[in-house]
């Protein structure tokens, strides 16, 4: 998985749009699109600060490694290379349907005011 790649999946699973990314880092929303289209790359120091915002290693934003959900206290997920991308896919899709799950239940909790 490229830079790209990993970047706009690191925003969808933690539901965190470009403008959001791009002002809580002092970029540009267009700088942000660039880099998930692959356009260009970051410098040393914003793919720190990138990796430092989401709370991943500067090998899982180059695709070396498939940590989740670290953010919100879950576990690093380690897969092995050798498992086909479709299954990569299936416990990514897994993850993602259980941060909504979670997300929606407390919302649904919360005391009214």
């Amino acid at each position: 998985m490229t830079f790209g790649k990993r970047l706009h999946e690191l925003r969808e699973l933690r539901f965190i749009s470009k403008t959001k990314l791009a002002s809580d880092l002092g970029l540009t929303r267009q700088l942000i699109t660039q880099y998930e289209n692959e356009k260009t790359l970051p410098t040393i120091a914003i793919f720190s600060e990138i990796a430092d915002y989401f709370g991943v290693t500067a090998d899982y934003l180059l695709g070396r490694e498939f940590i989740s959900n670290k953010e919100s206290g879950g576990v690093y997920i380690l897969l092995p290379n050798k498992l086909p991308s479709k299954a990569h896919d299936l416990i990514k899709e897994l993850i993602i349907s259980v941060s909504k799950y979670h997300i929606d239940d407390e919302v649904e909790n919360e005391p009214s005011t």
